[in-house]
């Protein structure tokens, strides 16, 4: 079977295994059990808050007077992000949990002598409390090979584990904090993964309760339960009002540019990927197109937002580039890792020091910027497309294409010419942004299946700044090469729209992201930063030509609502060791809160440009 075969192979496996365990979940689907309204459910923590800091306690509301749990309900207390303690009861009043709970914390002398137990409210690292609402168990189907892997509802469901009269409860706060729920399968597509390792689990849970998984798969049940978890600080928070939309983006792109500084060490590198629960930092498969393009975004912060230590951190990070991996290919200069440069790296390092020059001279930037477009155009075929990688070894190009780096590469070369205006990046890139968006994308259903064509748009937007005077049609008209471009940018728009979810369509708040099917694969927030940067250019571009706009609206700002509700602001603060760290941070998915540095960099990079749009009409409409 061949590489081709054996993706679609699995592609359909999972798409019927998915069904069927759709299928089998809305046969015994869970239902949420009722829960305090958000007034008493503040009473709640105020109150635990007061007991423990030894203060007067508030007047519970009605609400908190009235209300009952149907079944069990759980106050858990967690402290540097790990839950340290909880207080269980059976079909209680609110009244009576917060009772139980205040005193099953005062007798506890492990927690009360942590020395967070103390700290006020306002302290970074303060104790923090969730109350849940535990449903009904559910079947599992567990045993039934692959099915049971992907029958728990994410952020929704937990399990039950039960031996004899034992039982042991994992809510979905700390499935999440382990991150179980990705970690099932691994799919062909690239960062993508979907399901529970439910052996391992079920494994964890066994050992819980003094046995093996074997002997527990033997005399135990497993089920899963709905869970509704009430915290102190909202998450995702509530949907931004439009007239307050500009200023909230501002804002989120400010703290997204601060989240990056505030993650990048004195050498200029980044850290690729903070992990929340820990506070861990990790480098390894640290990747320099990533470390350039987050480069990019600072710059552009601080161009737009007038952040000096922003442009600051791009020149640390830009030097640290030259210092490590800045190579020379035959002629010109590139960036190279090993023994191979390639094209993205090179482009997005092109595209940073331009945006650095945007907003005053600086030397290594001009340096990078000049050698590193002189190698991009020596990497350019006959028919406009570029050889992707360089081989330092024979000094000779090699003639295969990677995702995204030719679109990379013409943004590069359009934002070179507005720095050499010599005409020949002009030229280099119209000849690539026709192949992309033309002969390239012609083939039987290209009109109705599109790739991650993020950065062809944005090049295409910046190429048509700036179009060659012969080839003008109309003062403020399009480049006459890129009226295709324009065209293929909308039909990318419009394939987009049909895809990207509405109120409703899945379990979780994520209307405006971009995804396929609900209740399986989580949603990437990540490739919505990156689209609406997209099509925030798109928009530009087609504003220029005189085309309909009103799809582009809606896309992006139904997806730039998505990225506020769900970054951290600072998330969900219970969970994360230093919550202040990741203010301002991109969470990879609902379920993966990891952030890693091109996540801020593209949804940061789309909250900007779109900030600047809705400025640009404010002021016209005055």
């Amino acid at each position: 079977m061949n590489r081709r075969a054996l993706v679609w192979a699995l592609s359909i496996w999972f798409v019927l295994t998915g069904a069927s365990a759709l299928a089998l979940r809305s046969v015994v689907r869970t239902y949420p059990p009722a829960a305090p309204d958000d007034e008493a459910a503040a009473w709640c923590f105020d109150t635990l808050h007061a007991a423990r800091l030894e203060l007067p306690e508030p007047e519970a509301p009605a609400g908190a007077k009235s209300f009952r749990f149907e079944g069990t309900s759980v106050v858990t207390v967690w402290s540097g992000g790990s839950p340290v303690a909880q207080s269980t009861a059976e079909s209680q009043t609110l009244l009576e949990v917060v009772a139980k709970a205040k005193a099953d914390f005062q007798s506890n002398a492990a927690l009360r002598s942590r020395t967070d137990w103390t700290r006020p409210r306002d302290d970074r690292r303060r104790i923090h409390y969730t109350l849940s609402a535990i449903g009904a168990p559910a079947p599992l189907m567990f045993g039934v090979p692959l099915i049971e892997n992907l029958s728990l509802l994410p952020l929704h469901e937990g399990l039950l584990a039960t031996l004899g009269s034992k039982h042991v409860l994992r809510l979905p706060e700390e499935l999440l904090r382990q991150k179980a729920y990705s970690g099932g399968f691994v799919l062909p597509a690239p960062d993508t993964t979907l399901g529970v390792d439910i052996d391992d689990l079920v494994g964890q849970l066994a050992r819980e309760l003094g046995v093996s998984l074997a002997e527990f798969r033997a005399r135990g049940q497993i089920a899963r339960v709905r869970i509704v978890t009430q915290r102190e600080v909202s998450y995702p928070q509530e949907p931004v009002a439009p007239g307050e939309l500009e200023n909230e983006l501002r804002r989120a792109a400010r703290e997204g540019a601060e989240f990056l500084l505030r993650h990048q060490d004195r050498s200029g590198r980044y850290t690729y990927v903070v992990e929340p629960f820990r506070g861990q930092r990790i480098y390894s498969g640290y990747n320099l197109p990533r470390h350039a393009g987050t480069t990019y975004f600072l710059a552009q912060a601080h161009r737009l937002l007038d952040l000096p230590e922003a442009r600051r951190g791009a020149i640390s990070a830009l030097r640290w580039l030259d210092r490590h991996y800045v190579r020379r290919c035959g002629d010109h200069l590139c960036v190279a890792a090993g023994r191979e440069a390639n094209v993205g790296a090179a482009a997005l390092t092109a595209i940073a020091a331009a945006e650095l020059l945007a907003t005053g001279e600086e030397p290594t930037a001009r340096r990078l910027l000049v050698g590193l477009a002189g190698f991009l155009r020596s990497q350019q075929r006959p028919d406009g497309e570029l050889m992707h990688l360089f081989d330092l070894t024979t000094g000779q190009p090699v003639d295969v294409q990677k995702l995204f780096y030719s679109g990379e590469a013409a943004l590069a070369l359009a934002m070179a010419e507005r720095v050499i205006a010599d005409g020949e990046h002009r030229a280099a890139a119209q000849r690539l942004m026709k192949h992309l968006t033309g002969a390239s994308w012609d083939f039987f259903g290209s009109r109705y299946y599109y790739g991650e064509e993020h950065w062809t748009c944005i090049a295409a937007e910046a190429a048509s700044q700036n179009p060659p005077r012969s080839e003008a049609l109309d003062a403020g008209a399009l480049g006459a090469p890129l009226e295709e471009a324009l065209d293929f940018c909308m039909r990318w728009a419009n394939w987009n729209r049909k895809i990207q979810y509405r109120e409703g369509e899945t379990p979780w708040n994520v209307r405006g992201a971009f995804g396929a099917g609900p209740g399986i694969i989580a949603p990437k927030l990540a490739a919505s930063g990156s689209r609406l940067e997209a099509f925030v250019s798109t928009f530009e571009m087609a504003r220029r030509a005189d085309v309909d706009t009103a799809i582009l609206r809606t896309i992006i700002e139904e997806g730039m609502g998505q990225l506020l509700r769900w970054r951290f602001d600072p998330g969900p603060a219970h969970l994360f060791r230093d919550p202040r760290s990741m203010l301002g941070g991109i969470p990879a998915t609902p379920f993966d809160l990891r952030v890693r540095n091109d996540y801020v960099q593209h949804a940061g990079s789309a909250m900007l440009r779109w900030s600047e749009v809705l400025r640009s009409e404010a002021q016209t409409a005055r």
